[in-house]
């Protein structure tokens, strides 16, 4: 009897946990820090909840095709545009790719990656992250060799924990991580804009969705002062 008394407790809370939020919604890890804030700032603003999974392109889509309570993505355009489960995209600001290096460390430019000191390089996953699809592209625009020298992972935040921990020699990350790490790594460099294609930050509504307020209220809110203060804040 108590076991069942339990199970009926658990199965309660699981309800109640699945609709505590006015608005579920899915963002690429990279963006984790704004998203949360944002989703702060909103709720202060608005008393209405939107709460987040995170993960790489490839793990959002697949978070939005099994679960049809979430109603968008916020997610580079890039990638999000071929997947054909958008109904409207609306944008919402533009990354860009920092090159960094660990705590102590200093580096110029992108061409000392040709140097051999340069043995582990750090990328997000270029099939899977919008960062890792920038660096590869920013590396062979640049003409970097580095085949054999980059550790791909499947997601940016990553890319930061290798950094902090010294465990490679560079890594290309967003300026929002590198802003949050600022006082944690060495030497970070701007990417010029022109090695690797736009980062377009959008937020996709998703088709087959039910329209509701909260999303609405979402969306006006991603285009208010606030939320490009919150962007800016975090290099976006």
């Amino acid at each position: 009897m108590k076991s069942l008394l339990f199970s009926a407790a658990c199965l309660l809370a699981a309800a109640t946990t699945a609709h505590a939020s006015d608005l579920l919604i899915a963002t690429g890890a990279g963006y984790r820090k704004p998203v949360t804030e944002l989703m702060d700032a909103f709720k202060k603003e608005t008393g209405l909840t939107v709460e987040s999974s995170f993960g790489n392109m490839q793990q959002v889509r697949a978070q939005s095709e099994q679960n049809p309570e979430i109603a968008a993505i916020i997610g580079d355009r890039f990638f999000l545009e071929p997947m054909g489960i958008a109904q409207q995209f609306v944008n919402i600001s533009q990354g860009a790719l920092m090159l960094a290096v660990p705590k102590g460390k200093t580096i110029d430019s992108i061409q000392d990656l040709q140097q051999p000191g340069y043995a582990r390089i750090a990328i997000g996953d270029a099939k899977k992250t919008v960062y890792g699809r920038a660096a590869t592209t920013c590396m062979e625009r640049e003409k970097i060799q580095a085949n054999g020298r980059t550790l791909e992972v499947a997601m940016l935040p990553q890319v930061s924990a290798y950094l902090l921990n010294g465990e490679v020699d560079a890594g290309f990350i967003n300026r929002s991580e590198a802003l949050a790490h600022k006082d944690k790594l060495g030497t970070m460099l701007p990417m010029p804009a022109q090695c690797h294609d736009p980062i377009d930050l959008s937020l996709a509504v998703l088709k087959d969705r039910p329209d509701s307020p909260a999303l609405q209220s979402w969306t006006q809110f991603l285009g208010s002062g606030q939320a490009k203060s919150i962007l800016e804040r975090h290099g976006l």
